[in-house]
């Protein structure tokens, strides 16, 4: 591993807005990709300070922004998170890798300002990120070129108008005391001159309010399926319905998209026409959602322009499970669901099935039992993948007869794990401070809230019978890196934590001296959380009638 001296320019690609997307740097005159491998989140905080974007929400790798082009500058990326740049943190060496595109690392930050509580995040109050917190703005501190920076940071057109009266709630929290004199052509909000700082109080009815000219989505559904739940994805635009590209909507989107129509987690994404052709426009735009979004318009969204739209390659789902995270692999392919079989399924391939479904790692590649397997057409018969691709597509799936002739190819099955439970540094497993792993990450969760409701789940969830006491105030030591949830609200009948109300993933006005812990009446044994109890068995689904 190497340390160079000086910084590189670094930037976001593809992500909806500045401060998310594909990490990509510029050496040599040229902008290059960065390796995911050993992504993590202290190299995610480094890229969004050198940006000025807040701190880091997200890690994803993968090629989650999609797979970039060019050199690929950068690998095995080793930061500690203090670096002022990006190019100040070890690596293996300029363009020194053993990547593809298909490991392209990305970086979601909380970003310097944000609107909220408007009806898409292009209009609302306007809030702006200051030591770890998020404070409101003060209308006589935030003018009309500042709202017209603010509309160009978030890449949403220009500013309008916006009616007195508090037009979308009166601000609560903490008052941003600074005072921002743009003179109208900054790129960034951040980067407008300060004023001095603001003696007077702000009353909440005079919060900065800001609505911009972008695209506005006046409505969605889902329509020619079975059920209000399953169908072709079509979006409303002032009044006139139309579709949306396949190729660039993914699980994630179709996750957020679900909960907004109250009907529970996306099953599958189905292509090929699956439930008949367009008759209106196809809308062009692309949206970028981690799963964590109440709404659609709460996602970043970028304009694909004038490419075309394709129908990608194989939508893929998992069936016969007590999740879409497990068992039986099915493909979508010319216009129906097929098996998948192989006679060498191990976890490479797994692995490339749980990522392209947004699952998290692969636990297991197995060969369903002879009850379990599928009876309809073959999709795909034989494949081989190295275990980083992004998707199945980018794997070898164009294999000679002869590949398959040592072996009886059979329908493959997958095991995922999206998400880990568990209870560190207290006296055996069933005691500690709560700790979740999500996009690869451990962290904590905040006391915010913090009752015996939420500390039920936990046990039961870890198979440690009852709760005994629900600490706060970091009782068991203070975590380190992400803090994943804040203001958990279970009514102690959930299966799992992350099926109780609570904030969006990674954001929160806390510190780890808040992180939340349990004790549990035992027993105490080590049992992680199996993606079959995942939503429950009252998901929705959508896309599979």
């Amino acid at each position: 591993m190497l340390v160079f001296a000086g910084a590189v320019e670094v930037r976001l690609a593809d992500g909806g807005s500045r401060c998310a997307g594909r990490v990509e740097v510029k050496q040599q005159g040229k902008w290059g990709t960065v390796c995911g491998d050993y992504w993590s989140m202290n190299d995610a905080a480094v890229v969004c300070k050198q940006l000025e974007c807040g701190s880091a929400v997200g890690a994803p790798h993968y090629g989650y922004f999609g797979p970039g082009s060019g050199p690929i500058w950068m690998d095995d990326v080793g930061c500690k998170g203090t670096e002022s740049a990006l190019s100040d943190c070890r690596h293996r060496g300029w363009g020194k890798h053993n990547c593809n595109h298909a490991q392209d690392a990305g970086v979601m930050c909380s970003g310097f300002v944000r609107l909220v509580e408007g009806k898409s995040r292009c209009s609302g109050r306007v809030q702006i990120r200051d030591r770890d917190q998020w404070k409101t703005v003060c209308d006589s501190q935030f003018g009309a070129k500042a709202a017209d920076v603010l509309c160009r940071e978030l890449q949403c057109g220009a500013a309008l108008p916006v009616p007195g009266g508090s037009p979308f709630g009166e601000g609560a929290g903490p008052t941003w005391d600074g005072e921002l004199q743009c003179v109208g052509n900054e790129s960034l909000l951040a980067s407008c001159p300060r004023g001095s700082r603001r003696d007077q109080p702000c009353s909440p009815a005079n919060s900065a309010a800001v609505s911009c000219t972008r695209k506005e989505y006046t409505g969605f559904r889902l329509v020619n399926g079975s059920t209000v739940c399953a169908g072709r994805v079509e979006v409303q635009v002032l009044g006139t319905w139309g579709t949306l590209c396949a190729s660039r909507w993914d699980l994630w989107d179709a996750h957020v998209l679900c909960r907004q129509l109250n009907c529970g987690f996306a099953e599958s994404i189905p292509g090929g026409e699956h439930f008949g052709r367009e008759t209106g426009p196809v809308w062009r735009d692309s949206f970028h959602c981690d799963g964590t979004e109440a709404h659609l318009q709460q996602c970043p969204v970028t304009t694909l322009g004038a490419s075309p739209c394709s129908a990608g390659f194989g939508s893929l789902r998992l069936v016969g499970g007590g999740s879409r995270c497990d068992r039986r692999v099915e493909i979508f392919q010319d216009g129906a669901w097929g098996r998948v079989l192989d006679d060498q399924w191990d976890v490479q391939e797994a692995s490339v099935v749980c990522r392209q479904l947004r699952c998290g790692e692969a636990g297991t590649a197995y060969s369903p039992p002879k009850a379990e397997r599928g009876t309809g057409p073959v999709g795909l018969r034989g494949v081989r993948c190295a275990g980083h691709e992004a998707n199945l597509s980018l794997c070898n799936t164009s294999l000679p007869e002869s590949a398959l002739a040592a072996g009886v190819a059979e329908d493959v099955g997958v095991v995922c794990s999206p998400w880990q439970l568990r209870l560190v540094n207290g006296a055996g497993r069933c005691a500690g401070r709560v700790e979740i792993y999500y996009q690869g990450v451990w962290g904590t969760v905040c006391d915010d809230g913090w009752d015996p409701s939420d500390a039920a789940v936990v046990c039961h969830q870890l198979g440690c019978g009852g709760a005994v006491e629900a600490a706060g105030s970091a009782r068991f030591g203070e975590g380190s890196g992400q803090i994943w949830l804040s203001g958990v609200n279970c009514s102690g009948a959930e299966a799992a934590l992350w099926d109780c109300p609570a904030g969006p993933w990674g954001q929160h006005d806390c510190g780890h001296k808040e992180d939340a812990g349990v004790i549990c009446s035992g027993p105490c044994q080590e049992l992680w959380w199996e993606p079959g109890s995942w939503g429950g068995q009252d998901a929705g689904r959508a896309g599979h009638g």
